[in-house]
């Protein structure tokens, strides 16, 4: 039997994860707060491509209720962005009192949303030097990869109980320079009216910002007219993207009574991110 440190013990798997091929790690930088590691992921929009993450990871920890609902001011944040091993360049959150990113443009909604989206042409021109050629060229959360036996869908059947990835950088850490994929289950029947799908699993912090995608093998469960049926069985990996993970739900109690936070997380859908990539508006500072 081979030594578990050997090369033979880890014989060379299918290659990277197509899902994780546009995941970007923020190294942020929050002055006197200190420093910490968020996720950010390349989207293909209606007006180009852009990177979306939490709006708090932007905001210096300060949540969007506290910033549009009680105007409370972002301290200043810097932060860098990696793809992989490349650094693709370093950035300030507020530029002129001016949002480098974008939120939702309806004022209720606002509030309540923890996103934020970087136009790719906006880092471009704000960058501190050229953006290196693969963050052009890796695929985004919603486009085809390349890959024969992946696969990404929009029709999955998505029940209660279902597995999903939150595929980002748990605790800051990361493997061979790329995301994690934390495994968590879809904790509940996702609902059109509702703006995020919540997600039970061992998250932690480094996940803020990161995609979220319902993964299937060897096919997938598609939900057609006439129920769930079997899909694409062609395929060794399906995923269907979710959304963007934000964090874990807070007690709702302030007696201090119970955990603070509990292993379910909001994931804002899919859609909603694409509406702030549409049709998003910078914040400005008074």
């Amino acid at each position: 039997m081979p030594d578990v440190a050997s090369p033979e013990a880890f014989p060379e798997g299918p290659g990277p994860d197509p899902a994780c091929a546009g995941v970007v790690r923020l190294m942020l930088d929050r002055a006197g707060e200190g420093r910490a590691v968020a996720t950010a992921f390349l989207v293909r929009g209606a007006r180009g491509r852009y990177l979306a993450t939490a709006f708090h990871n932007l905001s210096g920890g300060l949540a969007p209720w506290a910033r549009f609902g009680r105007g409370l001011v972002p301290g200043p944040v810097s932060f860098e962005a990696h793809l992989g091993e490349l650094r693709i360049g370093r950035f300030a959150a507020y530029v002129g009192g001016r949002s480098l990113f974008r939120v939702h443009g309806d004022e209720e909604v606002r509030r309540g949303c923890d996103v934020a989206v970087l136009d790719v042409a906006v880092l471009e021109a704000c960058a501190d030097g050229p953006l290196p050629r693969a963050f052009f060229e890796a695929a985004a959360i919603n486009e085809a990869t390349g890959d024969p036996a992946h696969g990404r869908v929009e029709d999955m059947f998505l029940p209660a109980g279902r597995d999903a990835l939150v595929l980002g950088f748990p605790g800051g850490r990361d493997f061979a320079g790329g995301p994690l994929a934390v495994g968590c289950k879809i904790a509940a029947v996702p609902d059109p009216a509702m703006p995020y799908v919540p997600v039970s699993g061992p998250t932690s912090r480094g996940c803020s910002g990161a995609p979220v995608v319902a993964r299937e093998f060897g096919g997938y469960l598609a939900l057609g007219a006439n129920g769930p049926r079997r899909a694409r069985t062609d395929l060794a990996v399906v995923d269907q993207w979710l959304g963007l993970y934000s964090g874990r739900l807070t007690r709702l109690r302030d007696d201090g009574a119970g955990p603070a936070t509990i292993q379910v997380g909001v994931v804002w859908t899919a859609g909603l991110v694409l509406e702030i990539g549409a049709d998003g508006v910078p914040d400005f500072l008074p």
